[in-house]
């Protein structure tokens, strides 16, 4: 793999001859026919050469795509026109010279740059490639789309001034004329064998030509926008090729490859996708021709002037152009990351797989990997494994499953798999998910979340404040081991209570439903914060001086310890009519029987005093106090037991006693 390191001036120098030499507005084409009109005068006489010829229908689909890839760069569209109002760019054959006498095969006027005249953007291709068709993926095709770059106003790289020395080539541009290897064809069997080779191929504009061409015109938004995958095959690659897109988060997927691959994903960097040694070629090429051909076969595909094509740097991402996720093959890959949020998958093979900047995910597959997160919150993510793994960030060891043989540095986080994990944290935060499986979660230290995932997990936090996520009646958390403190929570699907018991063990001071069922979320001793879900919910705080919160649905809100200075809660969003205040008959025994409140039983004002003998809950509407009196209006029985809103259309009917 490589990065390309030039400068945006340096390929803007290199590139193109004037930014005012170009197309203002959208630009056209078409296709000269029999009777074409040419200007009197026109250029070097093109039109009035005896070999002036055009384009057959074959040639007319080879050159739309080729305008179709250039279309795909810019901000401006570029679109087919009849030739009886003709083109910005037309395109017709002459007798320019023999390309076997060095000759070109073909050339183009450049845009206008002021006035317009004729000639500009006109690409003329010498007569003896009248038979091409110009297909995409083929040498003929990256004549063409070398002269339509000519024709939207780029020069070539080694006019000065130059490209550097490093990037003069077709590997990055294809307004060179230098091919750094060639594409090898063997034939034969028996007593011979024989061999042809052409220059490497590039079937699109390269990386620098996208930069240049964006510097001109500004790029086209729309290309690739969407969630696009870029998969390839082997017969995909047997040449150089650039990708742009838009936007989206995109995918390169080399899984159908039967080679490993080093892929980068940075802007502007090159890949070796399904990269192919001169070594290996041989090798399989003396499989079939045999050993006896060895020499002849080393001696001509490593000559420095025909070096064989290696499939090295075969694809490139251009600068304009973020591609988040990398899917690898069976074999062995090295796979880099970007500054981006990347989920990078290995497979199989022993691969090296490297997150750089941002959250990345990384899952090795099978194979002893080596792994590098790299900078931000990191996750392994071991989830399609066929067997349990067990892993420890803080250690850095793994074994089983996918896991055996792996090693890793710079993660945060691990994701276990769908039997019984045993996952460990770093020393900092971590992030735990057990997946599926009766898994062991340990934190560690730090502020870590634990997610057991399906089946009935066991927690450790150790120290920090830890989150616990809970979605199994049957998990465990654990508070008690590893040196746990810190301001603790659980979040949990189902119901779950923070008393001490064989699910708790330890002290949790938050709680929160997730989801939409409907579930009962209970206090402790401890100042708890406790919040409900989308359904209907029942929430008691216990003792000490909690917060409650509701949510979503049709919530009860339960009192059932001894209302004290140190026992006052605070309900944040009670709704009236809607949500209810639940008394425990145990403890507040001073009413009378059980249901809802009678009115005589209630009262509300701006003191919080009882008014009568009767009141046993008074709400003060200027300050959202709760109170509860053991004897009405005789003094000494009021204590406060809640707050809620302020003048609230409370009444008796909000207020059950069981």
């Amino acid at each position: 793999m490589t990065t390309t390191a030039v400068t945006s001036s340096e390929v803007t120098a290199g590139l193109i001859d004037d930014l005012d030499t170009k197309w203002t507005g959208n630009i056209t084409y078409s296709f000269p026919g029999a009777g074409a009109v040419w200007t009197a005068g026109y250029g070097e006489g093109e039109p009035l050469n005896a070999a002036y010829g055009v384009f057959n229908a074959t040639q007319i689909t080879g050159f739309q795509a080729i305008m179709k890839v250039w279309d795909r760069y810019i901000a401006p569209s570029i679109t087919e026109v009849s030739d009886t109002s003709p083109g910005d760019i037309r395109i017709a054959f002459t007798d320019i010279s023999s390309p076997g006498s060095g000759g070109p095969a073909a050339y183009a006027y450049s845009p206008p740059s002021g006035t317009e005249v004729s000639v500009n953007g006109d690409i003329w291709v010498d007569d003896s490639y009248k038979s091409s068709t110009f297909a995409s993926r083929t040498g003929d095709a990256q004549i063409l789309i070398h002269e339509v770059g000519h024709a939207l106003g780029l020069k070539h790289s080694f006019e000065a001034p130059t490209l550097p020395a490093a990037y003069d080539s077709t590997t990055y541009t294809v307004m060179s004329y230098t091919t750094e290897d060639y594409f090898f064809t063997w034939s034969g069997g028996g007593g011979s064998i024989s061999y042809s080779y052409t220059d490497t191929t590039s079937f699109t504009p390269m990386v620098l030509d996208i930069m240049a061409i964006q510097k001109l015109y500004g790029t086209d938004k729309t290309t690739a926008s969407g969630n696009t995958v870029y998969k390839f095959t082997d017969t995909d690659l047997n040449g150089r090729q650039a990708i742009y897109d838009a936007g989206g988060t995109d995918t390169i997927d080399l899984s159908a490859l039967t080679r490993g691959s080093d892929l980068d994903l940075r802007r502007g960097s090159y890949s070796d996708v399904a990269y192919y040694s001169i070594d290996d070629q041989i090798d399989d090429l003396v499989a079939i021709y045999g050993s006896g051909f060895e020499s002849f076969i080393r001696s001509a595909m490593t000559n420095p002037d025909t070096k064989a094509f290696e499939w090295e740097r075969n694809v490139g991402i251009a600068f304009s152009t973020t591609i988040e996720n990398a899917i690898g093959s069976s074999s062995d890959d090295r796979i880099v990351g970007n500054a981006t949020h990347n989920t990078i998958s290995g497979l199989g093979g022993a691969d090296r797989l490297y997150g750089r900047e941002g959250s990345d995910t990384i899952a090795g597959g099978g194979g002893a990997d080596i792994m590098d997160g790299g900078s931000d919150l990191d996750n392994l993510d071991y989830r399609k494994s066929a067997t349990g793994v067990t892993i420890d960030l803080n250690a850095r060891t793994a074994s089983g499953g996918d896991a055996q043989g792996d090693r890793f540095i710079n993660f945060e986080g691990v994701r276990g798999t769908s039997y019984v994990d045993s996952l460990t944290g770093a020393s900092g935060y971590s992030s735990l998910s057990g997946y599926g499986g009766d898994d062991l979660l340990r934190g560690y230290g730090g502020n870590d979340r634990l997610d057991g995932g399906l089946g009935a997990d066991t927690m450790r936090g150790g120290r920090g404040n830890d989150d616990y996520i809970v979605d199994n009646t049957r998990d465990s958390v654990d508070e008690a081991s590893d040196g746990a403190d810190g301001i603790d929570a659980v979040v949990s699907t189902v119901s779950f209570s923070l008393i001490k018991s064989s699910k708790l063990s330890g002290d949790v001071e938050n709680l929160l439903l997730d989801g939409y069922e409907d579930a009962k979320a209970i206090g402790n001793g401890l100042d708890n914060r406790i919040t409900g879900n989308r359904g209907d919910n029942v929430i008691a705080g216990g003792a000490g001086n909690d917060t409650l919160t509701g949510d979503h649905g049709l919530d009860t809100f339960r009192f059932n310890t001894k209302p004290t200075s140190t026992n006052i809660d605070t309900i944040t969003d009670f709704y009236v009519v809607v949500d209810t205040i639940s008394l425990s008959k145990a403890i507040f025994s001073a009413i009378a029987g059980t249901g809802y409140l009678t009115a005589g039983q209630f009262v509300k004002n701006l003191t919080g005093l009882a008014e009568d003998t009767s009141d046993r809950i008074i709400y003060e509407t200027d300050t959202g106090k709760l109170f509860y009196d053991t004897n009405g209006s005789t003094a000494g029985g009021s204590q406060q037991f809640a707050t809620i809103g302020t003048n609230l259309a409370l009444d008796n009917n909000d207020f059950y006693i069981a």
